[in-house]
């Protein structure tokens, strides 16, 4: 079973690529299936490849219910 995540973009890499930041930590994950974002956008990200824009109350939410699942105090979207 794969689990989309929302991530929050912190730095544009190059054409088709970015560093993003959730939970876990930052990792280098792939834009070319959505285009041009922006640093401090939310997106969702499968198998490492953001497949869509989120706005931030939507990611905030999504890591809220998955924290609860988890058992553990939700994080804050910025």
């Amino acid at each position: 079973m794969c689990l989309a995540l929302p991530l929050r973009i912190t730095q544009i890499l190059g054409p088709g690529s970015a560093l993003a930041e959730g939970p876990d930590g930052e990792r280098t994950i792939s834009t070319h299936l959505i285009g041009t974002v922006t640093p401090g956008a939310y997106v969702i990200v499968v198998y490492g490849s953001a497949i869509r824009e989120v706005a931030p109350d939507e990611a905030a939410e999504i890591l809220g219910l998955l924290a609860e699942l988890a058992g553990q105090d939700p994080p804050l979207a910025q």
